[in-house]
């Protein structure tokens, strides 16, 4: 998790001010992206382990208590910012924003697209949950296929896309979770799962996906799986401070969102400064801290109210 926050930090900072002076690096930098994939194989991961322990309502309050809070104040300060960039908005995109129904209606400019993901699949877990339980590795193939034929079939692009062809990921994450304890089993199905990959873009098949995003199901999942097979075989070493960051990479997102968005807006001409670079990294620092304090205060008090 540590690891993947560093990454979508580093993605932004390389997209939005152009870092291209080392080609090497900034290809790097923009491998980043594949941060959103750590945190929905861990995500898929972590709650087969938490959802048997819960009734089905003490579970939906213990996930949501976590982040809606949160993301209810970010969605107040996004549309602060907005307004005060002299940007129009109406009921409607606030109601979109905050009931997190934007992940349908509107998609065009959702930049925290990821947090309304997760809301969604955090409903719908239950019966993800049953879907890998009785299917096994077929969930993930066939959660695959149908993602592949909504994309291919109705031309789907844009946020949407990115949406649509890491649902496998996060259903590889449940497989993982539960069957965690059989290593050689994750590992066989991370070594097919990059063998198909590497057969079906060697074979130019994914040309006919005229979609670039078609790699981050093909290419991200599958190497995915076999990063986490890795941890699993190495668990037990630790760091604290990455442990840390780990923790709290919620916040961390949802500031460099915020701080994203406000670089956007005054360094537009300035793309290549420095200084501009530094205020960025400076406001997303500051703001994630800022936030930690914050959502550990309303945690704390919404669990004495709902507890």
């Amino acid at each position: 998790m540590c690891l993947a926050i560093i990454g979508v930090v580093a993605y932004h900072w390389q997209i939005n001010f152009e870092t291209t002076a080392i080609p090497v690096l900034s290809r790097f930098l923009y491998m980043g992206y594949l941060g959103v994939d750590v945190f929905l194989i861990c995500s898929g991961f972590g709650l087969v382990f938490s959802y048997p322990l819960h009734s089905l309502k003490d579970f939906y309050r213990r996930r949501y208590i976590k982040i809606l809070p949160l993301f209810a104040l970010f969605q107040v300060l996004k549309l602060a910012l907005t307004y005060y960039l002299g940007d129009n908005f109406s009921f409607g995109d606030v109601l979109c924003r905050f009931s997190t129904l934007s992940l349908f209606l509107d998609t065009s400019h959702i930049t925290e697209w990821y947090i309304n993901m997760l809301v969604w699949l955090y409903l719908l877990f239950p019966l993800i949950y049953r879907f890998v339980s009785s299917c096994g590795i077929w969930s993930v193939l066939l959660t695959a296929c149908v993602s592949l034929s909504i994309l291919y079939g109705f031309t789907v692009g844009g946020i949407m896309a990115s949406i649509l062809l890491r649902l496998p990921v996060f259903v590889m994450g449940v497989y993982f979770g539960i069957h965690h304890d059989d290593i050689k089993r994750l590992w066989a199905v991370s070594i097919v799962g990059l063998a198909i990959a590497f057969a079906g873009n060697m074979s130019g098949f994914y040309s006919l996906f005229t979609l670039n995003e078609i790699t981050t199901m093909y290419w991200a999942g599958p190497f995915m799986t076999v990063f986490f097979a890795l941890v699993l075989s190495v668990a037990g070493c630790r760091a604290g401070f990455m442990e840390s960051i780990g923790r709290h990479t919620l916040e961390i997102y949802l500031a460099n969102i915020l701080a994203n968005d406000f670089c956007l807006y005054y360094v537009k001409e300035v793309a290549g400064n420095i200084q501009a670079q530094i205020f960025y990294f400076l406001l997303t620092i500051l703001l994630s801290v800022a936030f930690m304090f914050i959502n550990r205060l309303l945690q704390s008090f919404l669990r004495v109210k709902c507890c």
